[in-house]
């Protein structure tokens, strides 16, 4: 039995400050162990993603606002926006553009840098929870059958923390392997995706306050066609934020003149816009798009005092927008396991159990993001891959003119369902019965109000 009093996570971004949350329900004291040294609304070295575009998915949104109650207004208070996925957001796919409909999928767009740092002000609010900034944790305390604290180092020189519970909310920098094999616990095995997708994106200000109809834009990547493409958001602070993202030859450049060349050659009016803009900050590279998985749910010995969550134990490719609403997802698991728990603690082989929960809710989200990307790879996939591969590309022609299946495939998108939903007998129905044409393509591109400008 592990007892409630002192709870330590390691990593204050986002999936550790939503763990936090939970955690300060049940523990008298809840310390959050951060890397980086944090200052304000900053960017940080730790979340070197944090420049691109961000928003929570229609289901993450609500997750969120179950934990913190009156966030999302707070956002908008700061100016972030929110919207209605399906009327705003202008979706460019191989075959033309998506209709608008309304969705009632409702999203909130914004930069990482203040969503975060709101997160931690409520989160560093709450009663016996604490941050300690410029800790770089080097491993896990533990004895033969469980982890009971942590070893990190300060500005003071290596110190022991001792725990009834340890999460781990590292992120994509996780040692979390090599942590268990030092341990004494084993290794998980690893499974690794990376197509190579690079991101690049740039802030805008926007002097004349005059934007187009849409909140949103987005054309996404089509293997093996649509090699370029990009979203872009207005944000707090009356800004515009743009991210390019491309495959291999596509991938978006970094220098001022290559940069403006790729926009012209989008297929998405966003080269006219941007012109009309003022750069607020410079284009900001990123790279590390891989999807990878721990199978902690599979180690044989998984020690008691141990969670994993976040992109510790299962990261994907940002361009999915899951990982928000993933963390909120488990954040909320976490809550429901600690309030089954007795009174006294956590049971002997209970985190066990429960990192087993944690796997089955990432697996939907892993198989949407890898079955996506394999059809970049260039060796030959296993056939139910391939079969869910021919039946996603059929989708992805449909959607243009099918509203039914494009409303469908953003309830998917937002998590709202599950991507089962698109099995449907009368989703697949209409998908397999669709048969594209160039004349209605040309018809709805000509159709979708683009070019509009309002105040």
């Amino acid at each position: 039995m592990r007892d409630f009093s002192q709870a330590v996570v390691i990593g204050a971004g986002v999936s550790g400050l939503l763990a936090a949350r939970v955690l300060s329900e049940r523990f008298s004291s809840v310390l959050l162990l951060e890397r980086d040294r944090l200052t304000g609304k900053d960017h940080r070295a730790g979340i070197p993603q944090s420049h691109h575009l961000h928003a929570l998915s229609a289901r993450g949104g609500e997750l969120v606002e179950e934990l913190f109650p009156g966030f999302r207004d707070e956002l908008s208070d700061a100016g972030a926006p929110t919207f209605d996925f399906g009327a705003q957001v202008a979706v460019r796919f191989a075959d033309g553009w998506a209709a608008r409909p309304q969705t009632g999928l409702i999203v909130q767009s914004f930069t990482r840098s203040l969503f975060e740092s709101s997160l931690r002000e409520r989160v560093l609010a709450l009663p016996g929870v604490e941050l300690a900034d410029g800790c770089a944790v080097l491993g896990l305390r533990a004895d033969e059958r469980a982890v009971t604290g942590v070893v990190y180092r300060d500005a003071d020189g290596e110190k022991t923390l001792l725990a009834g519970l340890v999460v781990d909310a590292s992120g994509r920098s996780s040692h979390l392997a090599e942590w268990l094999e030092q341990a004494g616990f084993g290794r998980p095995r690893e499974a690794v995706l990376n197509v190579g997708v690079g991101y690049a994106s740039r802030l805008y200000d926007n002097p004349s306050d005059v934007w187009p109809e849409w909140t949103g834009l987005a054309e996404f990547l089509q293997a093996p066609d649509v090699r370029r493409g990009g979203f872009v958001s207005r944000v707090e602070g009356g800004r515009m934020l743009l991210t390019l993202q491309g495959i291999e030859d596509g991938k978006p450049p970094h220098d001022e003149e290559a940069f403006a060349e790729y926009l012209r050659k989008l297929r998405v009016p966003v080269a006219d816009l941007v012109a009309r803009m003022s750069p607020a900050s410079s284009i900001r590279r990123y790279s590390r798009t891989e999807n990878r998985r721990l199978a902690c749910h599979r180690l044989r010995r998984w020690p008691d005092g141990l969670i994993a969550v976040g992109d510790a134990v299962c990261m994907f490719n940002p361009v999915y927008g899951q990982g928000l609403t993933v963390s909120a997802f488990e954040a909320t698991d976490l809550r429901e396991f600690l309030r089954e728990c007795p009174p006294r603690g956590i049971p002997t082989g209970a985190t066990r159990r429960f990192q087993r929960v944690l796997a089955r809710r990432t697996l939907w989200p892993w198989l949407l993001a890898t079955s996506s990307d394999w059809g970049w790879q260039r060796h030959r996939a296993p056939l139910p891959i391939r079969a869910g591969l021919s039946y996603m590309r059929r989708l992805m022609r449909v959607m243009p003119h099918d509203d039914v299946v494009y409303q469908q495939f953003l309830r998917v998108l937002h998590m709202v369902d599950p991507p089962t939903t698109l099995g449907r007998p009368s989703i697949v129905r209409r998908v397999l019965r669709h048969r594209s044409g160039k004349a209605a393509r040309n018809a709805l591109l000509s159709e979708q109000p683009l070019a509009g400008a309002e105040h």
